[in-house]
């Protein structure tokens, strides 16, 4: 039986916002944002190819409405300065950011 090799990994809490870069340069950015569905939710934004990655908090469907939970997102891009995003949502929906913003037009 051939011998485990064990790496060992640093948790790193994202306390605001965190780049990640790999060696060719490409970032990836962590936000952490505030919203009602759960503490410490992280929104991750590949920078070269304005996509942010956010799950349970906002689909972008055809059906979306307008709720805390989208508000939170739409906040946080405001806040970190992202637009024009392609958003990819974490149960498999994707769409653009002028979704959620004809979304949080909504009354």
């Amino acid at each position: 039986m051939a011998a485990k090799v064990v790496e060992r990994l640093e948790v790193v809490e994202v306390k605001d916002q965190m780049t990640l870069k790999d060696d060719d340069g490409q970032e990836i950015k962590l936000y952490r944002i505030d919203n009602p569905h759960v503490d410490g939710m992280l929104m991750g934004h590949v920078v070269k190819g304005n996509v942010v990655w956010v799950t349970d908090l906002w689909s972008p469907t055809p059906t979306a409405t307008k709720n805390p939970n989208a508000e939170s997102v739409a906040t946080a891009l405001k806040k970190f300065g992202i637009t024009g995003a392609t958003m990819a949502g974490g149960h498999g929906a994707n769409g653009k950011q002028a979704d959620l913003e004809a979304v949080m037009a909504q009354k």
